[in-house]
């Protein structure tokens, strides 16, 4: 069974206009931050992502996303 993701990243169209339109969100401690650019701490990882349509979360819904992006780190040992 796959573990809950690390990150939930969404663009909300209305947050357009702040210039951070890109929402992560942590699940672990339920943190919603909002950026113009994904955060080093996830471009500068090795993760593991995925992706559908038309499932998210509450979170995401409020903001008018239908699709998010859940994304895993992994450290070394998960490459063996």
């Amino acid at each position: 069974m796959r573990r809950d993701p690390d990150y939930c990243v969404w663009y909300c169209k209305c947050k357009k206009s702040t210039g951070k339109p890109i929402a992560v969100f942590t699940p672990e401690d339920r943190k919603l931050t909002w950026h113009s650019t994904l955060p080093k701490k996830i471009t500068n990882t090795l993760v593991s992502v995925e992706m559908s349509f038309n499932n998210t979360i509450p979170i995401a819904k409020k903001s008018g996303a239908t699709t998010i992006l859940n994304i895993w780190t992994i450290d070394g040992s998960e490459c063996d």
